[in-house]
């Protein structure tokens, strides 16, 4: 009879932990996007989509919740960062998966789009000789022997971007740069220069 009882208990003790279990599925699936910023005219959304090997830059008409635009990045390589130029311009900046390396590294490269998806280009990239990421993206020419990424900052004229650009040269200085959005034109805004001695 004791066992009987030993029996029972014992079963209604393991049936309410089943019944009573915690569902995780909500804390541990992937994210629907990773980074979320509205263009300046307050008209577009824009937003990084983690995929399984990649990511994805979408923008989204706010009136209509359209999908307008897509940037997509080929595998193993991802938005790092991407910042509103104006009212219809993004500029984004690359990293890549090197390997077993669990988080991308920024590759140096930077592209810009428009919020229809229209007039993407490869503003800045060491992949230039092959016209960019395996895409129909035509770089700019002379923005292949620096690296480059954003430094955030409200938006000013519609049209550049401020960068912070370091050539791959001997001279390792780095210098901040307002970047055309359209045409990748540079303009130099201040040099790093070592201390005197």
């Amino acid at each position: 009879m004791k066992k009987l009882l030993l029996a029972a208990a014992f079963a209604a003790l393991s049936s309410n932990a089943v019944a009573g279990g915690v569902d995780v599925s909500a804390y541990v699936r992937r994210d629907q996007f990773t980074d979320l910023k509205i263009s300046p005219g307050g008209q577009y959304l824009a937003a990084t989509i983690p995929m399984e090997d990649r990511s994805v830059l979408a923008v989204i008409e706010r009136g209509t919740n359209k999908l307008t635009g897509t940037f997509k990045m080929p595998r193993d390589n991802y938005i790092a960062d991407f910042e509103w130029v104006g009212p219809e311009r993004v500029v984004l900046s690359a990293a890549e998966k090197f390997g077993s390396l669990d988080e991308p590294q920024l590759t140096g490269e930077l592209f810009a789009m428009n919020a229809d998806g229209g007039k993407a280009e490869m503003l800045v990239g060491y992949r230039t000789q092959d016209g960019g990421l395996g895409t129909t993206i035509k770089p700019k020419k002379g923005n292949d022997r620096i690296w480059a990424y954003l430094i955030p900052t409200p938006v000013g004229d519609g049209r550049s971007a401020l960068i912070s650009a370091q050539p791959y040269s001997d001279d390792p200085h780095s210098s901040a740069e307002r970047i055309d959005a359209f045409t990748g034109r540079m303009k130099r805004v201040a040099i790093a220069r070592p201390s005197a001695k």
